[in-house]
């Protein structure tokens, strides 16, 4: 199924980038944390102090925003873009009841990146109405049903109620998180109409409930600082890329990116009070691929606990919530999953440490690309499967200087070339300070995907990237 309208594109997250100081940012009255402690000398999260009582949840306010947004598009793709699929009557609306849920042929951008951004929106809509994860999740899944059921000509698809969903629910907490970061209730003038807007890009819906309610121009009490803990890294990485489908990697085709890495919280010594306390964010942007994002991953940690601490050491086991994408020339691939991961962190000596993660991800629903797909009018393959994943990172005075990752992931295939889809995928970067928060670096990525077809021949396909890049810490 198709979602309408034209996203404001991930790289609006660079916003943040223009915004984010040396030190973190101040949170505002309503930011999504409600524990802000410094960490104990012992390395470990301190108890949780009292903090002022969260407003009540506003149900029917939230209802009724989700229900707006859907109609809102609606009425842009059926009176003003004139989609021939937005015509909805009620003869349609029976027929869609009765088909029951199908799978759709969207290309792979639109199922798998649209629909979460989509998605993202009946989220923020719930998170900024005073509901926390779960119940904005449940709102997120609401407005999935009522788009697919409600607002379209065509069967209602069940991997858009999967992607809008899952995919709304982890990327919608990035972006209200992210909007806390750029709100500050304590600034005034042309300072604080820029905080507003840039919180507005992030998170359109908490953007409107602020000028609703007047938090727009309200000033508050004076910024918060953040703990050690809970402060917002960002890396931006700038340079070449060299992406070859079945060649040698110098044959490859030529092109510049521009990358944003993002980790708040320490997912093994921070305490996890909610959901996504601690997580991470990359975007790849790229000259040559025909779309704004050709790469983003999202984890955040949901919940953790402790299985070995020592005075050097620390050993978590976390449960974990990914969402993956990957659209480049040469493959696709992607997922919403959960996972129960081994998250390790060891000092070395007081400026250098080793970092080191186990993942198990249950795949949910994954897409990958097929060359056999054409009887369902896609190039890719939907259906559930498991993702194992290993990564260690070198750290020097907290810049990372070496990172290793490996993976294999089994997909089933659901709907498409029936069968089986195995990838293998490791990659190893380095990254130099050279002069204050500029460094220079160097990667490899490697991807192969052996695809098992019951009706068609089977297939191998391998894709390497070289990466040259300066790096602003």
């Amino acid at each position: 199924m198709s979602i309408p309208l034209s996203m404001p594109p991930l790289a609006l997250l660079l916003a943040v980038m223009g915004t984010a100081p040396e030190r973190a940012l101040p949170f505002p009255a309503d930011a999504p944390l409600a524990l802000r402690e410094e960490p104990s000398s012992q390395g470990a999260a301190p108890a949780s102090q009292p903090a002022e009582p969260p407003p009540a949840p506003r149900l029917w306010t939230s209802l009724g925003e989700v229900t707006a947004i859907n109609v809102g598009i609606w009425l842009t793709d059926r009176y003003l873009l004139n989609k021939e699929w937005a015509h909805v009557t009620l003869e349609s609306l029976g027929q869609t009841l009765r088909a029951g849920f199908v799978w759709d042929t969207d290309n792979f951008g639109t199922n798998q990146f649209a629909h979460p951004y989509h998605g993202s929106l009946y989220y923020n809509a719930a998170r900024d109405n005073g509901f926390g994860y779960v119940g904005s999740s449940l709102f997120t899944f609401l407005g999935s049903v009522q788009w697919e059921l409600l607002s379209e000509t065509e069967p209602a698809a069940i991997n858009d109620l999967a992607n809008t969903s899952l995919g709304g629910i982890a990327l919608g907490e990035i972006l209200y998180r992210l909007s806390s970061e750029v709100l500050d209730d304590s600034t005034t003038g042309l300072d604080r109409v820029g905080h507003e807007l840039a919180a507005a890009v992030l998170s359109p819906s908490r953007g409107f409930n602020r000028l609703v309610h007047g938090e727009s121009w309200r000033v508050g009490s004076e910024p918060r600082q953040e703990p050690p803990f809970h402060r917002l890294l960002l890396v931006g990485q700038f340079g070449y890329l060299k992406l070859a489908n079945g060649t040698a990697v110098l044959q490859g085709t030529d092109q510049l990116f521009a990358q944003i890495v993002m980790r708040y919280g320490d997912p093994v010594y921070a305490e996890i009070n909610k959901p996504f306390d601690a997580y991470s964010v990359e975007a790849q942007f790229t000259t040559k691929e025909h779309r704004l994002v050709s790469h983003s991953q999202i984890r955040g940690v949901l919940a953790s606990t402790p299985l070995l601490s020592t005075e050097s050491s620390r050993l978590v086991l976390g449960a974990l919530q990914h969402f993956d994408y990957t659209n480049v020339q040469a493959y696709e691939v992607g997922g919403q999953s959960f996972s129960g991961s081994l998250l390790y962190a060891r000092q070395l000596s007081q400026v250098d440490s080793l970092r080191a993660a186990l993942h198990l991800k249950g795949v949910v629903l994954g897409g990958i690309s097929s060359e056999h797909s054409v009887s369902v009018g896609r190039n890719y393959d939907y259906g559930p499967g498991l993702d194992l994943q290993l990564e260690a990172r070198y750290l020097y005075r907290g810049w990372e200087i070496a990172t290793a990752e490996a993976g294999m992931a089994w997909l089933h295939t659901l709907n498409g070339s029936k069968g089986q889809h195995l990838t293998l995928a490791g990659k190893v970067q380095v990254d130099f300070p050279i002069y204050r928060s500029l460094g220079v670096g160097m990667a490899g990525t490697l991807f192969q995907r052996n695809s098992f077809y019951r009706n068609f021949p089977n297939t191998i396909q391998n894709t390497s990237q070289l990466r040259v890049f300066l790096s602003l810490h």
